[in-house]
């Protein structure tokens, strides 16, 4: 149990709280807190009475996903991020069923940890995310993510100090070695007005920026191979959000400025391509400077596009 624990993502530091209403936390593993199942509760018998609803906000203890806290849980008192996020998907609001969402989130590199809410109706994800002071902004990213596939989220998880009511699921999915989510939500990050303005002067009446001959300017010939190959087969290997913000970082990373011209190419296979969008998100890469995305996630993902062409024929 120790070797596992020491070298996951969720072997982090939280609060637990013995009820919502309890004002002071303590330090909890929160591994151990959802691999745990605790002896006193028997949440089979709590869901099937009337008052549930609000029982379970005085009897199940809980624990703060996104931080630690030093006592009561308010923004002041953050002692720590954890860089995870915690999303609900109440199955009240989505079109299809929970099983099949279950099957279709659990394919996610990102994900963590998925179960059961504490209702036993809905699910409840978590995700590491690249940027703790950036909470609120991976939340919207991930609501848009998610909406991509036909899933709503609860939009009240942008609360860095939401408690998640004690739900131990048995089938619970996990991904110890998650990886961590990217995005960051391009219509609601502001841009600094200083910046903002040096991003306009650097484009001629909001006309999309012309791409140029790749060759002229990129010489790492890897690179020439993969972005020929995109071009002349019409590959599409960003039509997931996430992997097209990863793409984007990974490319601002190893040329900068020179590496929108490649970004548009890349960008351009998809029918959702927008110049001025893309350009735009090609600006926030170097806002908010990814630096441990690397050229290698451009090769994974075009030889993961290039299997799965090869799959179809």
């Amino acid at each position: 149990m120790e070797s596992e624990i020491s070298k996951n993502v969720l072997n982090v530091q939280v609060s637990s709280y013995a009820a919502c209403n309890r004002p002071n936390g303590k330090p909890t593993n929160l591994y151990q807190w959802l691999t745990t199942q605790n002896a006193k509760i028997d949440l089979e018998e709590l869901r099937k009475k009337e008052n549930f609803s609000e029982l379970k906000k005085t009897v199940l203890p809980a624990i703060t996903v996104s931080g630690l806290f030093n006592g009561s849980r308010k923004a002041v008192n953050l002692i720590e991020h954890t860089k995870l996020i915690c999303i609900d998907i109440d199955a009240k609001e989505q079109q299809k069923p929970m099983n099949e969402i279950f099957n279709q989130i659990k394919q996610l590199d990102f994900i963590a940890y998925l179960g059961k809410s504490c209702s036993g109706k809905g699910l409840f994800a978590i995700i590491p995310i690249s940027n703790s002071e950036k909470h609120k902004e991976h939340l919207q990213s991930l609501i848009e993510y998610f909406d991509n596939m036909g899933i709503i989220l609860d939009k009240s998880c942008a609360d860095v100090c939401r408690l998640r009511l004690y739900s131990y699921d048995k089938d619970a999915y996990y991904n110890l070695n998650a990886a961590e989510y990217y995005g960051i939500s391009l219509l609601k990050t502001a841009i600094p007005p200083k910046q903002s303005q040096t991003i306009s002067d650097t484009k001629t009446n909001d006309v999309p920026k012309t791409i140029p001959d790749t060759s002229i300017k990129i010489t790492d010939k890897r690179v020439i191979k993969v972005i020929n190959g995109i071009k002349y087969n019409h590959l599409n290997i960003a039509e997931d959000y996430y992997v097209w913000m990863k793409i984007g970082m990974a490319l601002y990373n190893t040329f900068g400025e020179e590496g929108r011209a490649l970004y548009h190419i890349i960008s351009s296979q998809s029918k959702k391509y927008d110049p001025d969008e893309c350009n735009r998100n090609y600006d926030e890469m170097g806002y908010y400077k990814y630096e441990d995305v690397s050229i290698k996630t451009l090769f994974y993902y075009y030889n993961q596009a290039k299997k799965a062409v090869a799959q179809r024929q």
